[in-house]
């Protein structure tokens, strides 16, 4: 990891330009002169492993904590093993605290006398940061005052921070950093008194690092969707992931295989971009990892003598706008609401996702108040499919002349994607409805 690439202000985290003095952003001071720290490949692994586990598939806890051996060589601290915690974070409002369990401290103790058998001592710690509020606990007094203790111990003592959302959002570079204390004899615990170390991985180039880790993290992530692997097959997968003798690494690879169980059953993978999960018997969709809504409701109250008057709808819009009328001025007791489980609920939402991405996220497949927000949002992510089509179907549907959705677009300013050039042609397309037309030009003040 070279200091010209990866330089990055401790304070706020922007990357910073070679031989900066200042930040550009916080405008804090920066030191130019930074500490080397050396880590094995091995060692440093096993630190990102260890974070990414408990952030990445499970995500019930998150924040983990380990401490650091070796010694020190050409005046540097260098790391060669590691030992992690089996203890867990505690969130208590707005204040992050890690709660060691008693067997730590044994094992510490344990870790410690084996150092000292190979020449090497404790020289630093690790933490992995999962939240602002964990952000800024590592820069607390407390921190602060642990690390003294090994600083003054060893002045060349170091941290790790791991901060695995920035792992999974391929910002590799700056996914982990590692820090010290510039002066262990001062009162002052504030930030400005860390300075960051340059990480140099002594036996491996750091860009193969990071692949190994990608690839070994996407199988791990296949093994959700991958029904047919087999739990023995999926705990020889999670091996190389389990990298610590300890009863709380075998109980939580356990945990996993009971988690990735639950998540095959409540959890469909549409595309690259589109997942939904079944939470709390709501069906939620989700893209890039990320919250995006609530499925809120299926089309089942169809009744059998009125299903030919379903036959020339064009769009789900048109279904629910004629069901709403098959059921005005009926009372409650007039009709059955069809019950249906949380769980079929979800299957019938994935299906219908999954036919309107088969279908080139076609808009006329999926409610309008629910098809344009996502396709919107999935352009946004990047998917090239959805930039393609997302200013087709919006012409597609306003061509259809079905008055409600092209209100919908209006109201909820999808036209405003278009360009003005782009508008005034479909205005001018014999297709379209003068009602149509008149409407749009109204509420556009557009003259033609």
């Amino acid at each position: 990891m070279s200091a010209k690439k990866n330089r990055f202000c401790i304070y706020c985290g922007t990357r910073l330009p070679f031989n900066a003095n200042l930040c550009p952003i916080c405008g804090k001071k920066i030191l130019t002169r930074k500490k080397i720290v050396n880590i094995s490949s091995v060692a440093l692994k096993k630190i990102i492993y260890h974070s990414l586990l408990y952030k990445g598939l499970n995500f019930k806890y998150g924040m983990v904590m380990g401490v650091l051996g070796g010694k020190i060589e050409n005046l540097n601290n260098c790391i060669y093993e590691i030992l992690a915690f089996d203890g867990k974070i505690k969130n208590s409002g707005e204040f992050i605290t890690y709660s060691a369990k008693e067997h730590d401290y044994q094992k510490i103790s344990i870790f410690d006398d084996n150092l000292y058998q190979k020449g090497m001592f404790c020289t630093g710690w690790y933490v992995s940061i999962i939240n602002s509020i964990s952000q800024d606990g590592f820069f607390n007094e407390i921190n602060w005052r642990t690390h003294i203790g090994y600083q003054q111990h060893n002045p060349k003592s170091c941290a790790f921070v791991v901060f695995p959302e920035l792992f999974f959002n391929k910002e590799y570079k700056n996914f982990i950093r590692c820090y010290g204390i510039k002066d262990v004899s001062s009162d002052n615990f504030s930030k400005d008194n860390w300075i960051e170390f340059e990480i140099h991985i002594t036996d491996m180039n750091f860009d193969l690092l990071i692949d190994e880790i990608q690839k070994d993290y996407q199988e791990l992530e296949e093994c959700v969707y991958d029904k047919e692997l087999k739990n023995e097959d999926l705990k020889k997968i999670l091996a190389k992931w389990m990298i610590f003798e300890s009863e709380e690494i075998k109980r939580l690879r356990d945990e996993i295989v009971r988690f990735i169980e639950n998540k095959r059953e409540n959890e469909v993978k549409i595309n690259d971009y589109i997942t939904v999960r079944l939470e709390d018997s709501k069906s939620n969709i989700y893209v890039k990892r990320r919250f995006f809504n609530q499925c809120k409701y299926l089309l089942l109250n169809i009744q059998v003598n009125k299903i030919s008057s379903f036959d020339e709808i064009d769009s789900i819009d048109e279904a629910s706008e004629l069901l709403d009328k098959s059921l005005e001025g009926m009372e409650s007791n007039e009709y059955i609401i069809n019950i249906i489980k949380p769980k079929d609920e979800f299957w019938a939402h994935c299906s219908n996702l999954q036919v309107w991405a088969e279908n080139d996220y076609n808009t006329r497949l999926l409610h309008s108040n629910l098809a344009f927000p996502l396709l919107k949002r999935l352009t946004e992510e990047g998917d090239l499919l959805a930039k393609k089509v997302f200013k087709e179907e919006i012409a597609k549907r306003i061509e259809s002349n079905y008055e409600p959705v092209v209100k919908f677009l209006i109201e909820a300013n999808y036209l405003e994607n278009l360009s003005k050039i782009e508008l005034v042609s479909l205005l001018e397309m014999e297709s379209i409805n003068p009602k149509i037309k008149e409407f749009i030009k109204n509420s556009f003040l557009l003259e033609h």
